[in-house]
C-alpha cells in the first residue's frame, strides 16, 4: 500500500461515514500484517485511544494493537496507559475489542505480558448490563489463556 493511500485511510477512520472507517480500519489491520507501512501513523492511532467516540477509540486500539510488532521506538509503551483504560472502557464493545485485540501487543512485547495479565485480572465485568457482563468476563478469561499460553 502506498503512503498516500494508507494516508487517506487513516483519515477517514475519525470521519462520520461509518462503513468507510470500517472498510479503511481492515484495509490497515491487513496491511499491519504484512509490512511496517502503517506504523508511522502510530501516534494517530494512539491519540485515537482518547477520542470521545466510541468507534474512533476501538479503531484506535486496534491498530494500537496490530502495529505493536513494529514498535522499535517505545511508542507502545507510551501508550499503554490509554490502551489499558479501555480495558474498562464505558461501552462494553470498546472493553471486548480491546481486550480481544490485547494478546497482540503480549506477542509482540512479552515484556508486557505482567502489565496487561494484570489489567486483564483488575477489570471487573460487573459494570456491564447483565447482557454484556458474561461476554466481558468470556473475552477477559480467553485473553489471560491466551497471554498465558504464549509463555
Amino acid at each position: 500500500m502506498l503512503e498516500r493511500e494508507i494516508g487517506a485511510h487513516v483519515a477517514l477512520l475519525t470521519g462520520k461515514d461509518a462503513g468507510a472507517a470500517y472498510a479503511s480500519l481492515l484495509a490497515l489491520e491487513a496491511e499491519s500484517r504484512e509490512s511496517d507501512a502503517v506504523f508511522g501513523w502510530f501516534d494517530d492511532f494512539a491519540a485515537m485511544l482518547a477520542h470521545k467516540s466510541s468507534f474512533v477509540r476501538m479503531r484506535g486500539l486496534r491498530l494500537v494493537a496490530a502495529n505493536a510488532q513494529w514498535d522499535r521506538d517505545g511508542k507502545v509503551d507510551r501508550a499503554l496507559g490509554d490502551y489499558l483504560a479501555c480495558v474498562e472502557d464505558p461501552k462494553p464493545i470498546v472493553a471486548r475489542q480491546c481486550i480481544q485485540h490485547l494478546w497482540l501487543i503480549g506477542e509482540a512485547r512479552p515484556d508486557l505480558k505482567p502489565v496487561l495479565k494484570r489489567a486483564l485480572r483488575q477489570a471487573d465485568a460487573s459494570r456491564y448490563a447483565p447482557s454484556m457482563a458474561p461476554l466481558v468476563e468470556a473475552d477477559r478469561n480467553e485473553a489471560l489463556d491466551r497471554l498465558l499460553a504464549a509463555e
